[in-house]
């Protein structure tokens, strides 16, 4: 279907044309399993515990791990929102919701690349660090994430979407949601996608890129001789790619996933793990290990929700997923959503002014053309743009001059989408 990324609009003469924006959005990239049924585990000295598994929907995964930029972001808005998260005078601490809530983050923590700001009360990144993947993250604090990503993204233009995680106890999970919030990737996601997942099939690699030795000048930020000892930016050693395009997925951080750790049982289908437990599933290594074992696809690590690290020895970051297809038939729910080949997704500010974004997936890359109508039919603006397979986010600044509801009409490829919209000067 789609490789599922995140675009920003950008004029250049007449044309609108499609650029990933890192520091705005998060870019995805889209899996579709088809039914896939594969291996976890069995890998002798490195992982033998093994069953199969099988996925039947398709999800997004951040093609990136999460960035101490887009994580000082969501720290800042949830201090600013006055309960979601807290932090006392004088504490390096954040927190879940109050000073008894879990542990966010530790900006003394020795990895932190974190500081508080006292003269604008703002927290922010130390310089040259915004781009590298954000580290001593609690579970909880990675959860409370994806739960500010699902308001940021879809809060404000498709109510009824609630957070995947329960601000009150993130450990209450809505795992019935389809097509929903922003979440921690299942362990068997994470595995599928590091390990088996291309575009055209399925295969089995040792390692996420393949299977050359891990090398820190190409494929693998880990602890092997002559390697930074610190994280590298999202984006860099670009053969540490999986065939389907996610970075980073062995090394620079060892990445949380959803599921409660437990020794693997029965085969199982679209698995999201126990339903209780004490310690959370870790994977991928880090830029500390210097054991190939610990960055392949297959090891499993585990720590209590509340470590933001594995007594200083374990960099812990994350990456966030979502569910995209059902994960049951047509026939079976009537009340599915799959993506057709031209779709509006979200309008926002609405009402607005002088500027609105559409959030626009689009099956099929090429151009398209954007229109405005007022109420009576009159056509008031119209522009030619470049769209990308995926996700694309258009900001259209139209200049308008009366108020009144408008109606946003895209067309592509004999397609079109039409939304309604209002203007406030």
């Amino acid at each position: 279907m789609r490789n599922l990324q995140l675009f920003c609009l950008i004029a250049t003469g007449s044309i609108l044309i499609a650029h990933p924006v890192s520091a705005d959005l998060i870019e995805y990239v889209y899996i579709e399993p088809e039914g896939a049924t594969f291996a976890v585990g069995d890998v002798p000295g490195c992982e033998s515990e093994t069953r199969t598994m099988t996925l039947t929907y398709g999800f997004d995964i951040s093609k990136h791990e999460v960035t101490n930029e887009k994580f000082a972001e969501f720290l800042n808005w949830g201090l600013g929102s006055g309960d979601r998260l807290y932090r006392q005078t004088g504490s390096s601490q954040i927190r879940v919701g109050s000073s008894t809530g879990a542990e966010v983050t530790d900006m003394n923590h020795a990895f932190s690349k974190l500081v508080y700001n006292a003269s604008i009360d703002s927290i922010e990144v130390l310089s040259g660090y915004e781009n590298h993947p954000v580290v001593a993250v609690s579970w909880h604090g990675a959860v409370a994430f994806c739960n500010w990503l699902t308001t940021f993204l879809e809060g404000s233009t498709e109510a009824g979407v609630p957070p995947a995680y329960d601000w009150n106890d993130l450990h209450a999970f809505a795992d019935d949601s389809l097509e929903g919030p922003y979440r921690l990737p299942t362990e068997t996601e994470w595995e599928f996608v590091a390990r088996h997942y291309q575009h055209e099939g399925i295969s089995s690699r040792y390692y996420p890129w393949g299977g050359e030795d891990p090398d820190c000048n190409t494929n693998c930020n880990f602890g092997g001789g002559g390697c930074s000892n610190s994280t590298v930016p999202i984006g860099s050693l670009p053969s540490s790619a999986t065939p389907a395009g996610v970075m980073h997925m062995g090394g620079n951080v060892m990445e949380w996933v959803h599921d409660w750790n437990a020794s693997y049982g029965a085969d199982d289908t679209n698995y999201f793990g126990p339903e209780t437990g004490v310690n959370k599933v870790l994977r991928g290594g880090d830029y500390i290990t210097s054991n190939t074992c610990h960055v392949s696809c297959v090891v499993r690590f585990n720590q209590p929700p509340t470590s933001l690290s594995e007594g200083e020895t374990r960099a812990i970051g994350f990456r966030v997923a979502r569910t995209r297809a059902p994960a049951v038939s047509v026939e079976e729910r009537s009340d599915l959503h799959v993506p057709r080949a031209l779709e509006i997704e979200a309008v926002y500010p609405n009402p607005f002014n002088p500027r609105v974004n559409l959030i626009v997936h689009v099956r099929n890359q090429g151009p398209g053309t954007l229109r405005l109508f007022d109420v009576r039919g009159a056509e008031v603006y119209r522009e030619s743009i470049q769209l990308h397979s995926g996700m694309n986010r258009v900001p259209i600044h139209p200049g308008l001059s009366a108020a009144g509801v408008y109606f946003i009409q895209l067309e592509q490829n004999g397609q079109s989408e039409r939304t309604k919209v209002v203007y406030l000067p």
